[in-house]
């Protein structure tokens, strides 16, 4: 088991960390997105249809009644900049991170808020390590207090990067707060949430170093069967076997 990170390893983390586009797998992706209504840009009315047929299209989608009938008349007779601006705005009420699909002749297109880009945080002091391991009531991995020390606090590495030490606190308890299980089964005391948006989390296993990712199509919501089934054990699954191994992936690729 792998419980530091080497020297080089570190310092290819605080260099990632240091470029905005870099620092993350969603940093790097939304550098290289290309915004939906550039996307969309080419989808507008079709230069053949009658002048009749337009107007047939414009009066129908007129009298839809529904929040995304300017989405539709947009990608129908319009350059699409209104369907952007709406998922944009439905992502900020909702809370939503940035969305991502692939299109051909695009590459990955992406639609939603976006925070201004900008590097990771400066590394934790002992003092925010300390305290964070007073309100989880333990102490935190070797390795993933030293990613808190030496190389920043959160926001670097896959996906959305670690969590910053009060994300990581307030993830922990979320998920010790109430049973997460859908037969009442209580978060693994061992599990420690890392990574992940939402109910995909990616934690570390406090007794041995390594990593799980949260499966929740493993799941069976059956509220009949017993809280021992199966698939609560098989949904979690493993993603690496240490800290080390994980982060130096995402560094290599």
């Amino acid at each position: 088991m792998a419980d530091h990170l080497d020297d080089a390893l570190v310092r290819r983390l605080r260099e990632r960390g240091q470029d905005p586009d870099r620092r993350s797998g969603a940093a790097a992706t939304t550098a290289g997105a290309v915004p939906l209504a550039v996307a969309l840009g080419g989808l507008g009315p079709d230069p053949t249809a009658s002048p009749e047929h337009r107007a047939a299209v414009d009066d129908y989608l007129a009298g839809v009644s529904s929040p995304f009938a300017g989405m539709m008349a947009g990608l129908a007779s319009g350059d699409g900049t209104g369907a952007d601006g709406l998922l944009a705005a439905l992502g900020s009420l909702t809370g939503g991170p940035r969305t991502f699909a692939m299109a051909g002749g695009f590459g990955v297109v992406a639609t939603g808020p976006s925070g201004a880009a900008g590097p990771a945080p400066a590394p934790a002091e002992e003092a925010d390590v300390a305290a964070a391991e007073a309100e989880l009531g333990f102490r935190l991995p070797p390795a993933l207090r030293q990613y808190y020390l030496q190389v920043a606090d959160g926001g670097v590495g896959p996906g959305n990067g670690v969590y910053g030490l009060a994300a990581l606190v307030a993830k922990h308890r979320e998920l010790t707060a109430d049973p997460v299980g859908p037969q009442g089964q209580p978060w693994p005391e061992h599990l420690l949430p890392v990574q992940g948006e939402g109910w995909d989390i990616v934690a570390l296993d406090r007794d041995t170093g390594r990593l799980v990712f949260w499966d929740l199509e493993e799941l069976d919501d059956d509220q009949e069967l017993t809280p021992d089934q199966p698939t609560w054990a098989a949904s979690f699954v493993p993603e690496a076997d240490s800290l080390a191994a994980w982060l130096g992936d995402w560094a290599s690729a």
